[in-house]
């Protein structure tokens, strides 16, 4: 039986060496010099000549070599896959920009991650539209790891801040809700500090929670709770998107403002 041998030569197979094959015995890349002969068979395996003979002249169950350098293999593999309904490599993103839109991806979490836990993204952690949602009516309100006045406390909510409630609890006749921040601290705050409200409707609960903080004893407001509300309002009456309620809040502003002067020349 004739063995077709080939010798590659770099400017005459090119194309050929694009391709960069591996010799199917070696596992090595075939490069110009080298002598090689290619299976007769469906396959076409360019194979380096002492692999041929290493492999007993025999390949895909057949023996024969082909006589002539066939074109370029790479053609004959695009056609086969689509055959097969399988993709072509063309339109397979390259590891490089896979990798590239992975790194994208994880950078901009984390950035989103470490704003929300700066308290710079004020977004309640929300699952669904139906989810409860609670906003605080107290100020500096401490955020505790146990439903006990006396337990560690994690930080201070302020008044207006947004919190979900996750479970609920009575310790020596007092309510405690456990909640989630929206910067995902979890802990326990007494529920007479706070106000349950639908939170696609809290501008108007804006109002409630200033005219009651306004309103409790009698009007002694603490100073602390007047300077804790003054910049709640400051910031909501940016946020709000009525023009009725974003004109009642300035109302309230402004009352919070007279009080604040009071409260000052009497201390």
């Amino acid at each position: 039986m004739t063995i077709h041998t080939h010798t590659i030569d770099k400017r005459k197979h090119a194309e050929f060496l694009k391709e960069e094959r591996l010799d199917i015995y070696t596992k090595g890349k075939l490069k110009p010099g080298d002598r090689i002969v290619f299976c007769a068979g469906k396959c076409q395996c360019a194979i380096l000549l002492d692999s041929w003979k290493a492999i007993g002249s025999k390949h895909c169950d057949q023996a024969q070599t082909l006589k002539e350098f066939p074109k370029s293999h790479k053609k004959k593999l695009k056609l086969k896959r689509k055959s097969a309904h399988f993709p072509s490599p063309s339109y397979r993103p390259s590891h490089r920009v896979s990798r590239f839109l992975i790194f994208v991806f994880l950078l901009c979490t984390g950035f989103i991650i470490t704003l929300s836990q700066q308290g710079l993204l004020n977004i309640p952690f929300i699952n669904t539209p139906a989810d409860p949602v609670m906003i605080m009516t107290g100020a500096g309100v401490y955020l505790r790891t146990e439903p006990e006045w006396k337990t560690k406390w994690i930080k201070s909510l302020q008044i207006g801040t947004i919190v979900r409630p996750l479970e609920t609890r009575r310790i020596k006749e007092q309510y405690w809700y456990q909640v989630v921040t929206p910067t995902h601290e979890k802990g326990w705050v007494p529920s007479k500090y706070t106000m349950s409200i639908d939170y696609h409707k809290r501008e108007k609960a804006y109002i409630k929670v200033a005219e009651k903080k306004l309103n409790e004893k009698n009007g002694k407001t603490s100073y602390g709770d007047l300077v804790d509300l003054s910049h709640f309002l400051n910031r909501v009456i940016q946020e709000v998107t009525q023009a009725e309620i974003a004109t009642k809040l300035k109302q309230l502003h402004s009352l919070t403002l007279q009080r604040l002067k009071k409260s000052q020349a009497v201390r």
